[in-house]
């Protein structure tokens, strides 16, 4: 130990080295000759060091205990070197040999108190902080869900039924560890809410808002669910209307919990199939005095419905909802993924436990109250719901609202859109349109994936012709950013009409909103009931990057005019190397596709079918080779497109 120096060992070194030569005590001063005295000499500069750091505070964890035994064994040790120069003062030698005893004595004490059977035993709080993180990060719920289609193709999405599930399983969890104690309280509060649901009432706005201002909770926020299902004015101002939309929407969650699990009428069932009768007699002829507790049930409703709707116009009018929601997100440090959608518990996929509901709607007051009171998805068929769904601003306007806020936006998923009056997708009431879009597009600019199917109803929604610039300059400020890696458009429920209402085009010409965009970075596309002009989709496969496209799924998309071959042989050099199972292609329209089939008439691949449609096995045959080509499958080196003839 003499041979070193205190720079190049720890305290827990000169511990055990100190000590074992402490053991051996008793044997020094008798064994003492002047041959050890150097030996000695170098052993005190090291202690003289030691002691001289521990006072200057270099070993700030050093306990109490061990700092009076340390000099207790550095002033033993100065005396030894004196009686080694005066070893005929016996005087000396007694109180050399007391201050060695006291030295032996605080050494002792210290081991039985480290080797104590009373010691406490360690227990999971006694674990750094960074290890207990690492446990709990098994409690977080998945970031993004994988969407595995029937073609292999996978394309990272959220699934919000399966998510609803499963954040019902970790929130649990997450729970009963929050109650453990305060510890955990403060080390599992991060992964209480992975996404919060906001809508658009007061209550939940205020909600979001005190989340926002609880730091341990706002830190595991991940993305906001933003409730868009409205309060039409025109409903709460006709009872009428009203009601009749709440019988036909009754009757069609009835119809389909009944078509799609078959469960058995029992009660509650028979009671609903007698209320349309009991309905009609009230909505209709007005026979308060026959049904007084349904006349007041349904006042009731109606009153607190158009209540609502008067503070949801509030919110609306004054833009308070989007910028207090906007700077709840801002405080939000993982939270930049915003999905919109205008569904609520009822208009869900119907589940055992939303029969459960259903029953508890019947037979409870309150629940059946809850169910009037509920505000409406977007599309109400053959209802006077007036012109303009207001909600659909927000789509627009929050992200120029968390632009402002200083708030992240990196995913964007819509599952929700106007059916009529596209201007709503305007954003902002008194700029030009120039400066409003010009904001949504630098709102824009850092998003990672977008995802949008509007329309999910069974009825297309036809846009008018000039109605289209709205929704265009919607999509192409949406889509504007280049840092964008997936991008979803399944727009199969958009059509557009001419004046006169007839229908020109089935798919939505998404070409000119979105050829210019430049996504060098892209690695999914889907595209799905849309059509281009042969121009518009060349010039989008050209603004991707070569090599990078690992995933690419295209559905009903219609060519207008033009040809496929060019945009195929563009995309084959987009796509990464044998990636031809992440490759879907079905239902291809216009260009080649039309010749292929007519130069494959009576070919023994199939035969012409009565109604004149091309064989389906025709059809399977082109899109497999196109997916081949465009894939990069060994030997698929001839685009399948060219010479048809």
């Amino acid at each position: 130990m003499a041979s070193q120096t205190l720079a190049n060992i720890d305290i827990v070194t000169a511990l055990r080295e100190v000590h074992q030569d402490l053991s051996e005590v008793h044997q020094f001063f008798k064994q003492w000759t002047p041959v050890k005295a150097a030996h000695h000499q170098g052993h005190m500069v090291l202690i003289e060091r030691l002691i001289s750091e521990i006072e200057n505070g270099y070993y700030p964890n050093l306990e109490q205990d061990e700092v009076e035994y340390w000099r207790a064994y550095a002033d033993s040790e100065m005396k030894s070197r004196s009686a080694c120069r005066l070893c005929t003062a016996p005087e000396e030698t007694l109180e050399l040999a007391a201050a060695q005893e006291r030295r032996r004595g605080i050494l002792w004490a210290w081991e039985r108190d480290l080797a104590r059977s009373s010691l406490r035993p360690l227990k999971i709080t006694d674990l750094p902080r960074e290890l207990l993180r690492n446990i709990l990060d098994y409690f977080e719920a998945p970031d993004l869900p994988i969407y595995r289609s029937m073609d292999m193709v996978e394309i990272p999405g959220r699934d919000s039924h399966k998510d609803t599930w499963q954040a019902t399983h970790w929130l649990r969890n997450v729970q009963r560890c929050r109650l453990t104690c305060r510890l955990f309280d403060e080390l599992a509060s991060p992964y209480l809410l992975p996404w919060l649901r906001v809508s658009l009432n007061e209550a939940s706005l205020r909600r979001a808002t005190e989340i926002s201002l609880r730091p341990h909770i706002a830190a595991g926020v991940r993305g906001v669910r933003i409730q868009l299902a409205y309060y039409y004015p025109a409903l709460a101002q006709d009872f009428q209307e009203w009601a009749a939309a709440r019988e036909q929407s009754m009757d069609a969650f009835v119809s389909q919990i009944w078509a799609n699990h078959r469960v058995y009428p029992n009660r509650p069932w028979r009671e609903r199939a007698r209320a349309p009768t009991g309905w009609h007699l009230y909505v209709d002829d007005n026979t308060h005095e026959k049904y007084p507790e349904f006349n007041e049930v349904l006042d009731k409703c109606h009153e607190e419905y158009w209540r609502r709707s008067v503070e949801q116009s509030s919110l609306l009018a004054d833009g308070r909802f989007v910028n207090c929601l906007a700077a709840a997100m801002a405080r939000f440090p993982r939270s930049g993924r915003v999905e919109f959608t205008d569904s609520t518990e009822y208009e869900d996929i119907i589940t055992p436990t939303r029969y459960r509901k259903l029953r508890y709607l019947l037979d409870s007051p309150e629940g059946f109250c809850r169910y009037l009171c509920r505000p409406d998805p977007w599309v109400m068929w053959n209802t006077s719901t007036g012109d303009e769904v207001r909600p659909a601003k927000i789509m627009a306007e929050l992200p120029v609202a968390m632009w402002k806020a200083g708030a992240r936006l990196e995913d964007v998923w819509i599952h929700c859109f106007p059916h009529q009056a596209f201007s709503a997708l305007r954003p902002g009431q008194n700029q030009t349109d120039s400066l409003v879009w010009r904001q949504l597009q630098d709102a824009c600019q850092n998003l990672r994936s977008f995802y949008c199917k509007p329309c999910d109803y069974g009825i297309s929604c036809l846009i008018q012709e000039q109605e289209r610039t709205h929704v265009d300059d919607f999509f192409a400020a949406m889509l504007s950013g280049s840092r964008l890696e997936i991008v979803r458009l399944e727009l199969e429920g958009l059509g557009t009409t001419g004046d006169d209402g007839v229908t020109r085009n089935r798919w939505h010409q998404i070409g000119r909103a979105i050829a210019p965009a430049r996504w060098p970075l892209l690695r999914a596309l889907v595209l799905q009931g849309v059509s281009f002009h042969s121009h518009e989709f060349q010039q989008l496969c050209r603004g991707l990057g070569r090599g990078i496209l690992e995933a690419l799924l295209m559905r009903d998309v219609q060519l207008d005019s033009g040809s496929w071959a060019v945009a195929l042989d563009i995309l084959r050099g987009r796509m990464k190397a044998q990636r031809v199972r992440n490759v879907s292609i079905w239902g291809l329209e216009g260009g080649e596709v039309r010749q292929w089939y007519e130069a494959r008439q009576g070919d023994h691949h199939g035969s012409e079918p009565p109604d004149g449609d091309p064989p389906i096995l025709m059809e399977e045959e082109l899109a497999r080779l196109m997916a081949q080509y465009i894939g990069g499958s060994a030997g698929a080196n001839a685009n399948p497109l060219r010479n048809i003839y």
